[in-house]
C-alpha cells in the first residue's frame, strides 16, 4: 500500500515518513469501520483518506461519485454541483486551517441517493504540518426525511391552527401550565405560563369548573371531554369551549396533562338558534292546532243552522220560481260546504294536528258500507257501482282509510259520465291493495302527479266548481303519507282510471259482539222521543223544527242540565240522544248520553252531531257505541242516521 501512495503522489510531495503516516491513517479507518457501522445501528458508513490536492488514496465502497472510481481521482474530477462546490470549499479550509469540520452532503451509495453527515479531520505529519484529511461519513437520509417530514407536519399543523379556533396546551401535575400555542385574540401565553385556572384573570365562573374537571382526570388516570361556558373580556355574547385532555406520562407516572380547547361558540349558537326556532315553530304549531279546532267547530256551526234551515223552507214551498231559487241556493251552500271541509282537513294534514290512531279494520263491512252510500248517487247519473268482496283484515286508522276512499270514490263518480264503477281490494306481498276502477275520461300519463297538487283539475276550461276543487287527492296523498300507505294512479286516456291506496294486512281477529240488534219497529212515530242537545239556539231550533217534519217528537235544550231536566218532565228514556261534543260549562255530550243511559237504565242510542273532527274521539265514541256524524250534514244523510239508530223509515211515517 505504501507503494501505492507514492506511485498516486506528484514528485517531491510526499516524503516517505508523510506516506507511511497516511497509510497508518488508512489502517486506522479500516480498522474502526466495523465499530462505526455498529455504532451507526449497521446503516451505511463511508470513509475515504485525500492528500492535500484532494486526491483520494483510499475509500469504502460507498464512495462512488464517479462511474470509474475515486481512486487517484480529486474533487475536481466529479461533475460539479452546488453541494460539489461546497464540499471542496470545506475540505481546502480543512485543509488550510488544520481544523476538523462537520457538514452534510448528498453521496451516491449503494442504495442510492443518500444523504450523510460527514466529519473532516487534518492529518499532520511529525512534524505538524498537515498532509491531508480523513473523512467518516454516516448515513442519516431516514432521520433527516422523518426530520423534514415532522418539521412540514408541525407547519402545516400552525398554519391550520392559526385559522383554526384551537388551542393546545400542557399543564404540569399541579395543573399550572407550562406550554400554550395559539391563544384566542386578546389573550397572552404569559397570562397563563405557570398559572393554574383558578389564577387566571378572566371573568365567569366557567374557570372553577373547568379546574375541577382537569382534576378529575388527574386523579382518575382518563381522559374525558367537556363543553365549558366562558364569559367574553369585552362584555359581549358568552363563549363556549369545548376542551379534550389527556394525561401525560412518564415512567408510568402521571406528570400532567396534555390538552386542546376548541371555541365551538358558533356552533353551539347555532344550536341554541336551531333550538329556538325549533320552539317557535312548535309553539306557532300548537296555535294553529288550536285556530283549527275552534275554526272546524265554530265555522261549521253556520252552515250547519243554513243547511237545517233550507230543508225546512224548500219542504214549505211550492212556486216553481221559489223552489229553483232555492235549489240554487243549496247549490251554493255545498260548494262552500265542500271547500270548507276540505280546506279544514287539508290544513290540519299540514300542520301535523291528526294523530293516526292504527287498529285492525275489517275490509268486507268497511266496503259494504261505502257502496251502500255511494250507489244511490252513481245511480243518479246512470251509473252502477259494483262491490268485489274482501275477508280480510288491515292495519290503519278507520277514521282517515274511510275519509281517503270517500274522496277516491266522490272523484270517480264525478268525472265518469258512463258506464259504472268497481270498489275492490287484491292481495300485494303481504299488504292489500284497495282499487276504485271507473270508465270515466281518463289521465294524461304527463298530468297523473300534478293531480294530488292542491287546486288541481284537469279540464283547461272555466273552473267548475261543481266538478270538485282540486283538493280531494291532494288530501288522499297527504293522508297516506302520515299512515304510510302508498297511494297510486293507473289510467288509459278515453278508457279510464284506477286509484288505488296500499295498505299493510293485519292478523286476523275475531269480530266484537254486537252492543245490540235492530231495535224494534215503534208504532207511531209520534211516540217516537229525540233528545236534543246544542248549545247554538239557531241549531237547536233547526233540528227541533226537522225532527217534528219527520214526524218524530224532540225534548231539546241548550245544556246538559236542561235536557236530563226535560226528560225527568217527560218521564220516560227517549229513543235516542243526539248531542254536539262540547256542552256548556265544559260537559261532553259522550257524558251527557252515559248519563241518560244510567238514568233511565237503558242501551239508548247516541249520536254525536260535531265538528270536532279528532280521530281521538271517533274512537272514544267507537268504544261508548256513540255513533258520530260530522257538521255541516246534509238532512238527508241525517235521516237516513237517525232511521238507522231507531229502526223506523221516517219517510212513510212523516
Amino acid at each position: 500500500m505504501l507503494s501505492l501512495f507514492r506511485a498516486l503522489m506528484p514528485a517531491n510531495r510526499v516524503s516517505a515518513s508523510e506516506a507511511e503516516e497516511l497509510q497508518h491513517a488508512v489502517r486506522a479507518l479500516r480498522a474502526w469501520e466495523g465499530a462505526l457501522r455498529e455504532a451507526a445501528g449497521a446503516g451505511p458508513v463511508v470513509l475515504f483518506v485525500q492528500d492535500c490536492d484532494l486526491r483520494y488514496l483510499w475509500a469504502t465502497d460507498g464512495v462512488s461519485l464517479h462511474p470509474d472510481g475515486m481512486i487517484g481521482r480529486t474533487d475536481h474530477d466529479i461533475p460539479p454541483s452546488p453541494d460539489q462546490r461546497l464540499l471542496i470549499t470545506t475540505k481546502q479550509r480543512v485543509l488550510k486551517t488544520g481544523t476538523a469540520e462537520r457538514l452534510s452532503f448528498p453521496l451516491s451509495g449503494p442504495e442510492g441517493g443518500q444523504i450523510f453527515d460527514l466529519r473532516l479531520t487534518p492529518m499532520r505529519a511529525p512534524d505538524g504540518r498537515v498532509v491531508g484529511l480523513t473523512g467518516i461519513g454516516i448515513d442519516v437520509t431516514h432521520e433527516r426525511m422523518a426530520a423534514r417530514a415532522a418539521e412540514q407536519s408541525e407547519m402545516r399543523l400552525r398554519l391550520a391552527l392559526r385559522v383554526a379556533p384551537v388551542t393546545i396546551f400542557t399543564q404540569d401535575r399541579n395543573l399550572r401550565y407550562t406550554w400554550v400555542y395559539n391563544l384566542p385574540k386578546g389573550l397572552r401565553n404569559e397570562d397563563f405560563l405557570g398559572r393554574t385556572d383558578l389564577m387566571l384573570d378572566l371573568p365567569g365562573v366557567g374557570l372553577a369548573e373547568m379546574y375541577a374537571f382537569k382534576k378529575r382526570v388527574l386523579e382518575s388516570g382518563r381522559g374525558d371531554r367537556q363543553t365549558f361556558r366562558m364569559p367574553a373580556r369585552d362584555g359581549t355574547d358568552d363563549h363556549w369551549t369545548d376542551i379534550a385532555v389527556e394525561p401525560q406520562r412518564e415512567n408510568g407516572v402521571i406528570v400532567g396533562l396534555t390538552g386542546i380547547a376548541i371555541d365551538v361558540t358558533a356552533d353551539m349558537r347555532r344550536k341554541a338558534e336551531a333550538e329556538a326556532a325549533k320552539l317557535e315553530a312548535e309553539r306557532a304549531n300548537r296555535a294553529k292546532s288550536r285556530f283549527l279546532a275552534a275554526a272546524s267547530h265554530d265555522l261549521r256551526q253556520p252552515f250547519q243552522a243554513m243547511r237545517l234551515f233550507l230543508h225546512l223552507l224548500e219542504s214549505r214551498l211550492e212556486d216553481a220560481t221559489q223552489i229553483d231559487l232555492a235549489h240554487k241556493l243549496g247549490e251554493s251552500l255545498d260548494s262552500g260546504e265542500t271547500l270548507l271541509n276540505a280546506l279544514l282537513e287539508l290544513s290540519a294534514l299540514e300542520a301535523a294536528t291528526v294523530t293516526p290512531s292504527l287498529a285492525t279494520v275489517p275490509v268486507a263491512p268497511m266496503l259494504r258500507r261505502l257502496a251502500q252510500e255511494f250507489a244511490p248517487q252513481a245511480a243518479v247519473k246512470g251509473l252502477r257501482l259494483r262491490v268485489v268482496p274482501a275477508s280480510v283484515d288491515i292495519r290503519s286508522d278507520p277514521v282517515l282509510l274511510d275519509r281517503m276512499l270517500r274522496n277516491l270514490l266522490s272523484n270517480a263518480v264525478r268525472n265518469t259520465a258512463g258506464g259504472g264503477l268497481l270498489l275492490g281490494a287484491r292481495r300485494q306481498d303481504g299488504h292489500l291493495r284497495l282499487e276504485v276502477w271507473d270508465t270515466g275520461s281518463g289521465i294524461p300519463a304527463e298530468k297523473q302527479q300534478a293531480i294530488f297538487e292542491e287546486f288541481v283539475q284537469l279540464d283547461d276550461g272555466p273552473r267548475d266548481r261543481r266538478q270538485g276543487l282540486g283538493l280531494g287527492l291532494a288530501i288522499v296523498q297527504r293522508t297516506a303519507q302520515l299512515l304510510g300507505h302508498r297511494v297510486g294512479v293507473r289510467s288509459v286516456p278515453g278508457k279510464g282510471s284506477c286509484f288505488s291506496v296500499t295498505v299493510p294486512v293485519a292478523a286476523a281477529v275475531a269480530p266484537a259482539a254486537g252492543g245490540g240488534g235492530d231495535g224494534e219497529a215503534q208504532d207511531g212515530s209520534r211516540g217516537i222521543v229525540v233528545a236534543v242537545a246544542e248549545d247554538d239556539r239557531l241549531q237547536l231550533a233547526a233540528l227541533e223544527a226537522m225532527l217534528t217534519d219527520w214526524g218524530l217528537r224532540p225534548v231539546a235544550a241548550p245544556d246538559a242540565p236542561g235536557l236530563l231536566a226535560a226528560l225527568e218532565r217527560l218521564g220516560r228514556a227517549p229513543e235516542l240522544v243526539i248531542s254536539d261534543y262540547r256542552l256548556p260549562g265544559g260537559g261532553l255530550g259522550t257524558d251527557l248520553i252515559a248519563q241518560v243511559r244510567t238514568r233511565f237504565g237503558a242501551a239508548v242510542p247516541g249520536m254525536l252531531l260535531t265538528g270536532d273532527t279528532h280521530p281521538d274521539l271517533l274512537e272514544q265514541a267507537g268504544r261508548l257505541g256513540i255513533a258520530i256524524e260530522h257538521k255541516p250534514i246534509h238532512p238527508n244523510r241525517l235521516r237516513r242516521t237517525i232511521e238507522a239508530a231507531i229502526g223506523t223509515d221516517l219517510r212513510r211515517r212523516a
